[in-house]
């Protein structure tokens, strides 16, 4: 298995919802690149951050099973996960997020918490 790299993670989730933005304007077979680019995140942080694999995962199943590219409002709460987990600061852009996209954030972290307590 490889070594985690989050910053290579975060890269990965950015462009499968570039991807899927692309599915949605036209270009359906966008939507399998994406789901590589996931499979990329998963396996970049499955060694320490299994929960986080898992969640990618689960996005992953969602797009490769789904018709509806309006997964990638699922994505940028998994970027903002990744990047606490880096132990950066989550930076939004308040001029184009929604209140939505906070409370999006939050849940996708109470579930990794809640993920993670299952694991141990």
């Amino acid at each position: 298995m490889r070594e985690t790299c989050l910053d290579c993670v975060r890269k990965h989730l950015a462009q499968a919802m570039v991807l899927l933005d692309e599915s949605a304007l036209g270009y359906p077979t966008h939507r399998w690149i994406a789901a590589g680019h996931l499979a990329e995140a998963e396996s970049e942080c499955i060694n320490e951050f299994p929960v986080l694999a898992q969640m990618i995962r689960r996005e992953r199943l969602i797009v490769m099973h789904s018709e509806d590219d309006s997964t990638t409002a699922m994505i940028e709460p998994l970027i903002g996960l990744a990047t606490h987990l880096a132990s950066e600061p989550v930076l939004f852009d308040t001029r184009n997020s929604k209140s939505v996209l906070a409370i999006q954030d939050e849940q996708v972290y109470s579930e990794y918490l809640r993920l993670a307590q299952m694991e141990v």
